[in-house]
């Protein structure tokens, strides 16, 4: 995944996009807020508590702000 570069085509997403990371995790935090920064709908959330593995470490956390997300497209 490392040598993927998205950079130039991802001002082009046309649609709100949810862009999310644990609070702790130390992979992708910092690139994850680069991504966002690109994006003209993009948003960028944190899960409290979370390292990288949020779907195991904070799942109902997790499944929160998606469906907040989601309630507002």
């Amino acid at each position: 995944m490392m040598e993927l570069d998205f950079s130039k085509d991802i001002e082009r997403v046309p649609c709100n996009t949810l862009i999310l990371c644990g609070e702790n995790d130390k992979v992708n935090k910092k690139s994850s807020v680069k991504l966002v920064e690109q994006m003209p709908k993009g948003e960028f959330r944190t899960v409290k508590g979370a390292g990288h593995e949020v779907n195991r470490e904070a799942p109902e956390k997790l499944a929160s702000i998606i469906l907040d997300f989601w309630s507002k497209q």
